[in-house]
């Protein structure tokens, strides 16, 4: 394996890295955004709800 072949595989676990920080990034917004959207129902407010839907 070339040096040229190191840096290619580092910069895909770069990226991959990257890519799995955003899609990260993007559950917890759409997990908190279900919590804010829960608490400001009046019938759901401070219910646990499950993880799945069955």
């Amino acid at each position: 394996m070339s040096d040229n072949d190191d840096i290619e595989v580092d910069s895909d676990a770069d990226k991959r890295a990257h890519h799995n920080a955003l899609e990260r990034k993007r559950r917890d917004h759409i997990k908190d955004s279900f919590h804010s959207l829960r608490d400001s129902v009046p019938a759901l407010q401070g219910e646990k709800v499950g993880e799945g839907c069955g």
